[in-house]
């Protein structure tokens, strides 16, 4: 639940988008379709935007909260597309590399579909970071493909500081 009188920044951003120039943050995607397995993170392999460095190839999974984005709450959202029909999970949220076995920040059910282009499914949480603190985005529960979901490349991660 978000605190009363809050007004999200990037609620009004579509996910392709820069993030607000006033306002730390960044954007990513994979950079191809990926595998995920049950309890894998996603591998974020494409830059959409990220002036304050808050992605680093040396650990593709996380978005940090970096010295130039600064201490302050933040919006963690992901944005996902499912690549093959039929596919179910959850989608989480976890802060500093809690184990999967942990509460996440945020939880999505993702729904299986039958044929063509899923609409994409979002994620969202608010969260009070500090310099250092990380984000990662798992899938649990995956139902079909046997070998895990396949993650579209349209799929996008972001963190955007809003105070």
């Amino acid at each position: 639940m978000r605190p009363s009188g809050l007004t999200l920044l990037v609620a009004s951003v579509p996910l392709a988008m820069a993030p607000p120039a006033q306002m730390p943050g960044a954007i990513v995607k994979p950079s191809a379709q990926q595998t995920v397995q049950n309890q894998g993170a996603i591998v974020w392999g494409t830059v959409v935007s990220d002036p304050n460095s808050m992605w680093s190839s040396s650990n593709p999974t996380r978005l940090t909260v970096t010295a130039s984005s600064g201490a302050g709450r933040y919006v963690v959202s992901v944005s996902f597309q499912g690549a093959t029909a039929g596919q179910s999970g959850i989608l989480q949220i976890f802060k500093n590399g809690a184990s999967p076995s942990s509460t996440p920040l945020g939880a999505h059910t993702f729904t299986p579909w039958n044929s063509g282009t899923k609409p994409a499914e979002t994620l969202e949480v608010l969260d009070q970071a500090i310099v250092g603190d990380y984000y990662e985005v798992r899938i649990v529960n995956a139902v079909l493909p046997p070998n895990g979901v396949q993650v579209d490349p349209v799929t996008r991660f972001a963190l955007q500081r809003v105070d």
